[in-house]
């Protein structure tokens, strides 16, 4: 990892000047704050150094960016430009000023039209990415990201699987075991869609909704202990206040896919009935005014501390300034010829020594003598 201070303003992505240190980092690289030559504002995802030479590694970092440049919504982080270089590979991103979903879910449990505004945000972003036969597979509360201004953004698409061209290796588990469709681990014989996304989705819902986990999995669970949890199917019981909503999230977290609604449209579709979308929308936007001011009082109260350790940064050094192989003269001729001149002026006294060189002197003392007459 490089030692860089990102203070220095001369550091840049491509065309992209990097403002400070990095704002999160992520289990292929950091992500950094930057600005590109007309002043806009991005993010730029940069992939870590030990991984540049990995061949599969990159290509599956780099896809995000194909993968994003194909979807058009709102509701999903645009890409703006990939950077690849000597030593450094980097999407450049929309930036989203904002905080993660993990970071509201601290106020969790939510009021239901506030769990539900966002469902409803995921799944229309679920759906412009299942129209193109892309599905995310890594949902997430780190993968949310919710605007000052109240926008719903899904990001990091480095686990997403398009249909037609996989990039997944046969038998490798790629997510987040909590949110994952018990297909995605098994590699079973159903084959690994939409339904995942729903799974997860059916995962973030209770957990808003109830501040806890459907399936708790330790930290020395082995992958047949989490398949075990998950075949269970046994949601806890009375931990939301709704029947309704509970029944909801049961059958989004079935672990037969195909007892599992077939696509994103008939959550929508569910989620339009029991609740209006205006009603959602406006009572998101007062719960989330009433969070922002309390999260402003909550940091006018705190007492400082020391700052926090700054993130090691992934980004190559600056390029060093070439010297010119003759920038030497600049120093050593004039001193010379100064030596030489002050010299010429002792030529009586070391005559027999300089012998021949005598005439040589007499001439640079008279050179200099000229150029003294002529700026004179």
């Amino acid at each position: 990892m490089g030692t860089l201070s990102l203070a220095d303003s001369s550091q840049k992505i491509g065309a992209y000047e990097v403002l400070g240190d990095p704002i999160a980092a992520g289990g292929l690289g950091r992500v950094y704050k930057v600005r590109s030559a007309e002043g806009k504002i991005c993010a730029a995802k940069v992939l870590a150094k030990e991984f540049l030479k990995d061949r599969k590694k990159k290509e599956r970092f780099c896809s995000e960016y194909h993968i994003l440049s194909r979807l058009h919504s709102p509701r999903i982080v645009k890409a703006v430009d990939l950077v690849q270089e000597r030593g450094l590979c980097s999407i450049i991103l929309e930036y989203v000023d904002g905080v993660e979903l993990t970071q509201l879910l601290k106020a969790a449990p939510f009021p239901e039209e506030v769990a539900l505004h966002l469902v409803m945000e995921i799944s229309l972003a679920f759906q412009e990415c299942h129209k193109h036969q892309l599905f995310h597979r890594d949902l997430k509360p780190e993968n949310i990201l919710i605007s000052t201004k109240g926008q719903v953004k899904l990001i990091d698409f480095g686990v997403a699987k398009d249909q037609e061209i996989s990039r997944t290796l046969q038998g490798t588990v790629l997510g987040t075991l909590e949110y994952m469709a018990p297909e995605q681990i098994e590699r079973t014989s159903h084959e690994v869609d939409q339904r995942a996304d729903l799974y997860a989705l059916g995962v973030l819902t209770y957990e808003m909704l109830s501040r806890r986990l459907p399936i708790r999995i330790g930290t020395n669970d082995s992958i047949i202990k989490v398949l075990e949890k998950k075949n269970k199917h046994k949601i806890p019981q009375g931990k939301i206040g709704s029947q309704v909503l509970e029944n909801f999230c049961s059958i989004l977290t079935h672990p037969d896919p195909e007892e599992r609604p077939q696509n994103i449209e008939e959550v929508i579709d569910f989620i339009r009935k029991y609740k209006k979308s205006t009603t959602l929308k406006s009572s998101f936007k007062d719960w989330l005014a009433g969070y922002w001011e309390s999260e402003s009082e909550k940091k006018s109260k705190k007492v400082p501390g020391p700052d926090p350790k700054p993130v090691q940064n992934d980004l190559p050094p600056p390029a060093k300034e070439r010297k010119s192989p003759y920038q030497w003269l600049l120093f050593w001729l004039p001193a010379c010829l100064m030596f030489l001149y002050a010299l010429s002026y002792s030529t009586p006294f070391l005559k027999k020594i300089l012998g021949k060189l005598a005439p040589l002197l007499e001439q640079v003392r008279s050179f200099f003598h000229l150029l003294l007459f002529f700026f004179s």
